[in-house]
């Protein structure tokens, strides 16, 4: 039991906040995360810088469905540049919001519209105030490629995400 709370709400509370084996996000956490990121960075390959990385807009947002209606999800899907790349994933267990680790989150790719672009893992770890994350991604398979990528919020400041 959770100090303070009655046997078994800590277990209830858990319950009301689960969905299909996955916990929801608080509100708090989706706010804290959900914004429009300027990201700037490198890929290497081989020990050799293969590209620099403009992503001028990535919008973060929780997944609600296909029609936005169906109830919340564990979800948030990342579109990169109004569609060339859209990348979902979920809050890694045991961090963010109400944690003591700030919020690492986990992506694959899910669409690219770039010829010949393989898919991408993608860690996102974001900065105590949640005002900037560094992406780590990953190109799995023939590819051999690892890239850090800083994005910076360029919407407006969160004031109520205070771990």
């Amino acid at each position: 039991a959770e100090p303070g709370m009655p046997r078994g709400a800590a277990a209830a509370r858990r319950r009301a906040t689960s969905t299909r084996g996955g916990l929801l996000p608080s509100p708090e956490q989706v706010e804290c995360v959900e914004g429009d990121y300027e990201c700037l960075g490198s890929c290497f390959s081989n020990g050799t810088t293969i590209q620099e990385v403009n992503e001028p807009l990535n919008r973060l947002r929780a997944y609600k469905g296909t029609d936005d209606s169906v109830s919340p999800t564990p979800f948030f899907c990342n579109v990169v540049d109004d569609q060339v790349e859209e990348e979902c994933g979920v809050v890694m267990p045991g961090t963010g919001v109400g944690t003591d680790t700030p919020t690492h989150m986990s992506f694959t790719t899910v669409a690219d519209n770039r010829a010949g672009s393989p898919p991408f893992v993608e860690d996102f770890y974001f900065a105590d105030d949640c005002m900037s994350f560094t992406k780590v991604v990953r190109a799995p398979g023939t590819t051999r490629m690892v890239c850090t990528i800083k994005c910076s919020d360029t919407s407006a400041a969160w004031p109520w995400c205070v771990r």
